[in-house]
């Protein structure tokens, strides 16, 4: 008679191994950071400067595929980043690097509020290099009965907006920590052809069909590459 204790022993080995399985699939994936800054338009050549410094340490770390720093147009005093490391132990070495805590540091005084910053998995990612003039940050906000049904329709938007005119890459993301929480991080030739497609009879349906699914505005910035 196989003994119980041996039994729960084989259980545990098996959850364990799975566990371990799942982290280090979890551990392979890249890992998405959106953050957003708004400083002091008074101090905003140091500022820039200080983003310029920054950027550049980050792109040389290893495991770093792609670091942007995003001036929004038309408020050149808010910021954003779109960072791509290869898994979450390369964003976890970069997030305590001597680079990153200086940066910080020298930011702070300039901030008028508080840094946000929220990590991400893909949803649906393009990998090519960056070529756009144009970014557009959007956040989407899906009430949480209706995330399956919302995430189809971000999907849905996805594929018909790579096909149009002007669109260099269209990526969708979801964040980690709150998986009804999406972020779109959009590039274009230019501004007109970013406008096309948002008067476009196609984006017109699919923002009316996410509607009824989302918890929040359809919170839509534009921005350049600093």
């Amino acid at each position: 008679m196989f003994h119980a204790g041996r039994l729960m022993l084989v259980f545990i080995i098996i959850f364990s191994f799975d566990l371990f399985s799942t982290a280090r699939s979890q551990d392979a994936e890249p890992v998405y950071v959106i953050a957003y800054l708004e400083v002091d338009p008074a101090a905003l050549e140091e500022v820039e400067k200080l983003l310029r410094q920054y950027r550049a340490g980050s792109q040389r770390e290893s495991g770093n595929l792609q670091f942007e720093v995003l001036q929004r147009i038309h408020r050149p005093s808010h910021f954003s980043f779109f960072e791509a490391w290869q898994n979450g132990a390369a964003q976890a070495v970069h997030a305590s690097s001597e680079n990153t805590e200086s940066f910080h540091s020298l930011l702070k005084p300039y901030l008028t509020s508080s840094y946000d910053e929220r990590k991400h998995l893909g949803l649906t990612v393009m990998g090519n290099p960056s070529l756009g003039t144009i970014f557009v940050v959007t956040h989407i906000d899906i009430i949480p009965p209706r995330r399956e049904e919302g995430v189809v329709f971000v999907e849905e938007m996805v594929k018909f907006s790579r096909a149009d005119d002007g669109n260099v890459r269209f990526n969708a993301l979801v964040q980690s920590n709150r998986t009804n929480h999406l972020t779109l991080v959009e590039e274009w030739q230019d501004e007109e052809s970013w406008e096309a497609h948002v008067v476009s009879q196609q984006m017109r349906e699919m923002r009316r069909d996410l509607l009824p699914t989302s918890g929040a505005l359809y919170d839509e910035r534009l921005f350049r590459q600093l």
